[in-house]
């Protein structure tokens, strides 16, 4: 957004030779140009700044008054840039001038014509951005000559050009470093200047700095932590386990911070150290962060399937703040733990209380799974046949095998089952076993045997890929089909469906 900038009124000096009626006619323009933009016709003004700058060429103030016109009126960032340039030539000690030519830089890389996802790009590597900090730091240089107290009028000027304006932050900061070079508030402060414009590396060397003057600096410690956690830019972190030990530094330095604990559990998480985040887990939720202690134990106990704690952990939760997620996940652990009869009612809770589409699918997946497990195909498929999302599969799969291998006569439909296994293999493009397996069952419903033994033999060839047992019973699926013989649901179920 632009700035609006005041007009300077000055008296305008006068070349020697200009007579005296040239000065009153120069008067007249500069009050001309000032009453016109009070009218807000900056046409008119720009028209007498120009008349006024072909009578006297070398009037600093004049051109300063034509950019700011051309800029803050017109938005011509061109013009107005070669205006301050004219300023800057006959006026080279005026601060003001200095400052509008970094925010013109500053203004052509933020072009609003950049695709949003190379704004950060464009500003680290844009010509534009070094020169609206060179121009920027001229600007300080120059106010700085008549300061008193040039340190706290530097954080005072940072603190006001953070918000929007990083390459004036930068510009204060890299005098404030200049002037107090074993301050790591000046290297703190840059860093976050510097993240703002997307430049990581300048940030983490700020950091660095921040830490060798001070090694037990908790701040420099944590943010740099962050930095190597969190990349905004690429969504992953740009180096899990420096940023642990900063994390690690952080907690011996004692900073009473009990989210530290929280945010070095997940990050321990992402290494595959399981039991020390475990351990942080636990003690956030000793310091009192019970529900996002408790969120983040459950969901590593489910991710190291040990589904019976985190069946305890939504129960805490659910005392705690009794949400459809936490009914949703508990109805998950529950599936995983072959606790049906536990597992419906927390789903239909889930179910009738979520908004979330994704979710709900998954929940009424779940809740058909819990059916099937029970015996119960007329509920299943019902809740099977409801998921129609296009891109969510399971459900219609689930439908097929129990058209084709359920025991009760009634529920099977040997067309529909063949119809939905083979849109599925078609869908995952016939590198699903499971897929295959049940599209051979539909074959085999439909009485076509040496298709039926095809497919088994395609779904073997992908599952004897994997190690999850499936083999096995796709085997003697086979054998069944080698004599002619259906699948059937007859002793329980045979195929167990995947349950997230």
């Amino acid at each position: 957004m632009k700035t609006l900038h005041t007009v300077v009124f000055a008296l305008l000096i006068l070349p020697a030779a200009h007579p005296a009626r040239a000065q009153d006619a120069l008067d007249q323009l500069d009050m001309d140009a000032h009453q016109a933009l009070d009218q807000n016709n900056a046409a008119e003004a720009e028209k007498d700044w120009r008349e006024l700058l072909r009578i006297d060429p070398k009037n600093a103030t004049a051109w300063y008054n034509l950019a700011s016109t051309l800029y803050d009126e017109d938005g011509d960032r061109e013009k107005a840039l070669a205006a301050v340039a004219q300023a800057i030539r006959y006026a080279p000690q005026d601060p003001d001038a200095y400052d509008l030519r970094a925010e013109l830089y500053y203004a052509r890389v933020r072009d609003p014509d950049l695709p949003a996802n190379t704004i950060n790009d464009a500003i680290l590597h844009h010509e534009w951005f070094d020169k609206a900090v060179a121009d920027s730091a001229q600007a300080i240089r120059l106010r700085l000559k008549g300061e008193e107290h040039p340190v706290e009028w530097l954080k005072q000027k940072a603190g006001l050009a953070r918000s929007g304006c990083p390459y004036e932050a930068i510009a204060c900061w890299n005098a404030f470093i200049a002037l107090r070079p074993g301050d790591i508030a000046g290297y703190l402060a840059r860093a976050e200047a510097r993240k703002e414009t997307g430049d990581i590396t300048g940030a983490l060397a700020d950091y660095a700095a921040a830490i060798r003057i001070d090694p037990k600096s908790g701040d420099a410690h944590l943010n740099r932590a962050y930095l190597y956690l969190d990349d905004f830019k690429n969504g992953r972190a740009l180096d899990l386990a420096k940023g642990a030990a900063d994390l690690d530094m952080v907690v011996r330095l004692g900073v009473p911070d009990k989210g530290i604990y929280l945010y070095r559990g997940e990050t321990y998480e992402k290494m595959g150290r399981n039991r020390e985040a475990l351990a942080d887990f636990t003690e956030a939720i000793r310091l009192g962060l019970e529900r996002n202690g408790r969120e983040d134990r459950a969901l590593l106990y489910g991710k190291l399937n040990q589904w019976d704690n985190a069946d305890a952990e939504y129960t805490r939760l659910i005392d705690i703040a009794g949400t459809s997620w936490y009914y949703f996940q508990r109805g998950r652990a529950r599936c995983h733990l072959g606790n049906w009869d536990g597992a419906i009612p927390d789903l239909d809770t889930a179910i009738s209380t979520d908004n979330g589409a994704n979710r709900v699918y998954s929940a009424v997946f779940m809740r058909g799974c819990a059916y099937y497990y029970k015996g119960q195909w007329d509920k299943a498929l019902a809740e099977f046949n409801t998921i129609v999302s296009p891109a969510d599969w399971r459900g219609r799969r689930a439908a097929a095998w129990i058209y084709a291998t359920c025991p009760d006569a009634k529920y099977r439909d040997a067309e529909k089952a063949l119809d939905l296994s083979l849109q599925y293999c078609a869908v995952s493009q016939w590198n699903n076993a499971r897929g295959i397996d049940i599209a051979a069952a539909a074959y085999a419903e439909s009485g076509k045997w040496a298709a039926a033994v095809n497919f088994e033999k395609m779904a073997l060839k992908l599952a004897a890929k994997k190690s999850d047992g499936s083999a096995a019973a796709m085997q003697s699926h086979l054998a069944l089909y080698e004599q002619k013989k259906p699948m059937r649901e007859e002793n329980g179920p045979q195929i167990r469906f995947d349950i997230e």
